[in-house]
């Protein structure tokens, strides 16, 4: 069985260029399933659109994928030969309720023991956690029809992005204040990113 493989940001436009090593094939030769579902909340989005141009600037081709009212024959299909599941950032609690709903945990980690690599930024790598509802001081719980806060359970911790943000960042530094004194909890800066590759950890 293949190692499993996480790459999480806060924002992974600004260090993206910089992790190529990251990556098992060239970017041409990569299949990228990019799940863009948790920034449907939002009016305005181009940030997302900012984020997703880093990747295609290096070369890599996306398939962009909503999961949003699929169910899981859909999602698996679709991630079916994935090498990279890349899930971008937005809401939480809406895109926790949208995998809940398709099974993708299971889906996710099927790839992912088959070799793929899940790259997550900011809600894509809060919704990583055993579970997301420590977040709902930043993001906004309302937004979603979501009764169990369990996350994908891909990693072991809590991971808290935007630590140093202009908007986001005192809301964050509340968040970490309060958990880092019972539970582990990872604060990455917008201008970091984590590599877990099974229980090893590299920041970068």
């Amino acid at each position: 069985m293949n190692k499993r493989k996480l790459l999480l940001a806060s924002c992974i436009s600004n260090v993206i260029a910089k992790l190529s090593f990251v990556f098992p094939k060239p970017p041409s030769d990569l299949v990228i399933v990019c799940i863009t579902t948790a920034a449907n909340v939002y009016q305005e989005r181009s940030w997302q659109a900012e984020e997703m141009q880093a990747f295609t600037a290096l070369g890599f081709n996306l398939i962009k994928f909503d999961i949003a009212g699929k169910n899981q024959q859909a999602v698996a299909e679709k991630l079916c030969g994935a090498d990279v599941i890349y899930v971008t950032g937005g809401n939480s609690y809406y895109l926790m309720e949208k995998m809940q709903k398709c099974g993708f945990a299971e889906i996710a980690q099927d790839r992912m023991n088959h070799g793929a690599l899940y790259i997550g930024s900011s809600a894509g790598a809060v919704v990583t956690c055993p579970s997301i509802d420590y977040i709902r001081n930043m993001d906004d719980p309302a937004v979603a029809q979501l009764d169990n806060f369990a996350g994908l359970h891909l990693i072991d911790f809590k991971i808290l992005p935007h630590i140093d943000h202009p908007k986001y960042g005192p809301q964050t530094q509340v968040i970490a204040a309060e958990i880092q004194s019972t539970e582990p909890v990872l604060c990455l800066r917008d201008d970091q990113a984590v590599l877990i590759t099974d229980n090893v950890i590299k920041f970068f």
